[in-house]
């Protein structure tokens, strides 16, 4: 059955790879994450390619993989931001899949983290970090259409209940 809101028709969708991938990364199916399996792959098979293509020296290499797989990886990264340390771990297996690329180092004692910091790219989960920093910076100051509301909220699903307090110093507060 078509849902209708402000004159526009829309169709039930329960799960698209589209939809899922791009608008709501992480969705939940079972015990994995659909959003973060697509996500992963993604930016795996465009690691491939640049692999299979891109031979050439590390600052070719360090800028096909800065334009064309992190910004995969860091795609709405502010709004579904892993938590599980699996889930980051995985994240983080292709850029360090990505430094030893770059530096051509295959070696199994080398050391990715030595690694990274020669090329200069730091974790995904610190960039994630900053850049959800940002996003708090912006939505205090309204340089974002995102209405930041700070207030605690008093709403319970399933029941209607007017908001009420005995003493006037916070009815203010209450009736903004």
């Amino acid at each position: 059955m078509p849902t209708t809101t402000s004159g526009g028709i829309f169709s039930n969708v329960y799960h698209h790879q589209s939809i899922s991938a791009s608008l709501f990364p992480m969705v939940f199916h079972g015990k994995k994450h659909i959003g973060l399996q697509s996500i992963s792959t993604t930016a795996n098979r465009t690691l491939s390619l640049l692999k299979r293509n891109n031979y050439h020296c590390q600052p070719i290499k360090t800028s096909s993989y800065k334009s064309l797989v992190r910004p995969q990886l860091e795609y709405c990264s502010t709004t579904w931001d892993p938590h599980n340390k699996c889930y980051i771990n995985q994240l983080e297996s292709i850029q360090n899949r990505a430094a030893r690329f770059i530096l051509n180092d295959y070696q199994q004692f080398s050391s990715v983290t030595q690694m990274k910091s020669a090329i200069g790219l730091e974790s995904l989960q610190s960039r994630r970090k900053l850049n959800k920093v940002i996003l708090f910076d912006k939505m205090q100051n309204n340089l974002v259409d995102l209405k930041l509301d700070l207030r605690p909220s008093f709403h319970f699903p399933g029941r209607l209940m007017q908001r009420q307090c005995r003493t006037t110093a916070y009815q203010r507060l209450l009736h903004t």
